[in-house]
């Protein structure tokens, strides 16, 4: 049934409406954050700033609107119908706004609270991860702002709570994000910093099969233009990098220590390939030696088969060939040179 019709119901039924209007104008005026934002004759009003002072002045004068046209209601009866849907408005407008002031004071400290156990936490795992003072600055930063929003939570508490929402919040996550970022360099890091020492074992194992090759290859084969065996001192800057790495690490400056090992595998990487390209030259130059050798043994077989063996114009180059192959280091070409022209000469003399 609508106010008019309880207004047309006899007059008992308007005095329960007034009297449930005045219950509803009586909690706001009782309520305990329009005392402490009104004050009294004992309490001075508290001296709000920053977003709250606007909003505690529209919620105070919310609650004195709501008296004073209550109080016409009870001196204009006939009006009571369209005035109450206008108190009803102006209640649930003042106690939205009064709520607000009484949530912000009841959660807010236990927001703060989290807020400096996260800071916390931040700086227990910067000091583990070793964390330089520079790292600590933008933590130090956001502890003086907890402070100061802890600080000024009795008198402007709706500002500390768009404070916490736009900037706290924002920033933690920001940190912890950081914070996990650095964690994850330091791991990976570690990781392979640990495999260190078992890379600097191959790499001279590589270097010593490597130098065994290109050795055999220099006392057998004359190559001027052979790749060189890699100098041992770029073994030994690897091996001396190391442990300065392990001091960098040890002094827990991750980024510093993922960026010149980054530069320490480049720079193993280039003497590896610069061993594996001085054994594959080496090999191929003995694979290419040994060829020769075969050849010659061909070439002489099928000289003595046609009883060419004597015939000068193949035996000169074949014994030159010959001597060449079994007095190193050999120069190659000039081999490759005089068993071709052994094999010309046999082809000519068969046709």
């Amino acid at each position: 049934m609508s106010t008019t019709h309880l207004l047309e119901a006899g007059g008992r039924d308007a005095a329960d409406l007034l009297t449930a209007l005045a219950a509803r104008v009586t909690a706001l005026y009782e309520h305990p954050v329009y005392r402490r934002l009104a004050g009294d004759l004992h309490t001075p009003a508290l001296a709000l700033g920053g977003a709250s002072q606007a909003v505690a002045a529209t919620a105070v004068a919310a609650v004195r609107g709501a008296l004073t046209h209550f109080e016409e209601l009870a001196l204009a009866p006939a009006e009571l119908p369209a005035r109450a849907r206008q108190l009803r408005r102006e209640t649930a407008s003042a106690q939205t706004c009064l709520a607000r002031f009484a949530e912000a004071w009841e959660r807010l400290p236990a927001q703060l609270a989290e807020g400096e156990r996260q800071l916390a936490a931040l700086r227990g795992a910067a000091a583990f991860g070793g964390g330089r003072p520079a790292d600590a600055a933008p933590l130090d930063a956001l502890a003086q702002r907890l402070d100061s929003l802890r600080a000024a939570l009795p008198t402007d508490p709706l500002g500390v709570a768009a404070a916490l929402s736009d900037e706290i919040e924002p920033a933690l996550r920001s940190l912890r994000a950081a914070g996990a970022a650095a964690e994850r360099v330091r791991t990976a890091t570690a990781a392979r910093l640990a495999g260190l020492p078992a890379r600097l074992t191959e790499l001279r194992a590589l270097f010593a099969t490597t130098a065994g090759r290109v050795g055999e290859r220099e006392a057998r084969i004359l190559d001027l233009a052979a790749p060189p065996l890699p100098s041992p001192v770029a073994l030994r800057t690897l091996a001396d990098w190391r442990e300065r790495l392990d001091r960098v690490a040890a002094a827990q400056r991750w980024d510093l220590a993922a960026r010149s090992l980054s530069a320490w595998d480049a720079r193993a990487a280039e003497f590896a390939t610069a061993c594996q390209a001085a054994a594959r030259a080496a090999d191929d130059a003995l694979a290419e030696r040994r060829r020769l050798r075969g050849w010659l043994r061909a070439l002489q077989a099928q000289a003595g088969a046609r009883r060419l063996s004597e015939w000068e114009q193949f035996s000169a180059a074949a014994l030159e060939a010959q001597r060449l192959l079994l007095t190193p280091p050999t120069a190659l070409p000039r081999v490759q040179t005089l068993l071709a022209r052994c094999q010309q000469r046999l082809h000519r003399h068969v046709h």
